[in-house]
């Protein structure tokens, strides 16, 4: 038996954002969890620390060999924007090291994180929302937004129609009047 030695190179497939807080790249073959280089840059051209934290592993703790987990460090979720990352010195699985041709890749993170309601207070007849983060204007100041809790029929209602929504401090606060 004469053993064949494999001098096929890894190639990039494709990505994945997850949850946001996640870059999963595929690649054609099994390849190594480190020491490849990641270079991230957002719409600005302003670099964005990458960590990389090996192989994928699914909610089941299923490993991936094929695919590369990147994260912030902290796991911090990636701002919604337009992104640029380099790829280079991937190496397939095997003892030669086949290294993947540098490549490119461009693509968008979009926001899919809700906002979390951080405080809510009462002021002169006034209610303030705060939020997590901030606000798209149209959604945050509609009257379909918002219902309260009757405590005599249990019902969510919606706010009378004269009721004025504001956006206030950064669009991460409402004021319902």
């Amino acid at each position: 038996v004469v053993p064949t030695i494999d001098t096929e190179i890894p190639e990039y497939v494709d990505y994945e954002i997850k949850d946001q807080d996640k870059i999963i790249l595929e690649f054609s073959k099994d390849v190594l969890p480190t020491g490849a280089t990641y270079v991230l840059k957002n719409s600005d051209g302003n670099t964005i620390s990458l960590a990389q934290t090996g192989w994928y592993k699914d909610g089941a703790g299923r490993v991936y060999r094929k695919k590369i987990e990147l994260q912030r460090p902290g796991g911090l979720v990636f701002d919604p924007d337009y992104y640029v990352l380099s790829i280079q010195d991937v190496v397939d699985y095997t003892p030669q090291e086949n290294r993947i041709i540098p490549i490119t890749i461009e693509f968008t993170v979009i926001d899919n994180i809700s906002p979390e309601v951080k405080s809510v207070r009462v002021k002169d007849r006034q209610l303030f929302i705060n939020f997590s983060e901030s606000l798209d204007p149209n959604t945050a100041t509609s009257r379909n937004s918002y219902r309260y809790l009757s405590f005599k029929t249990y019902a969510s209602n919606i706010f009378p129609e004269e009721t004025i929504y504001e956006l206030i401090a950064g669009d991460r606060t409402v004021v319902i009047t």
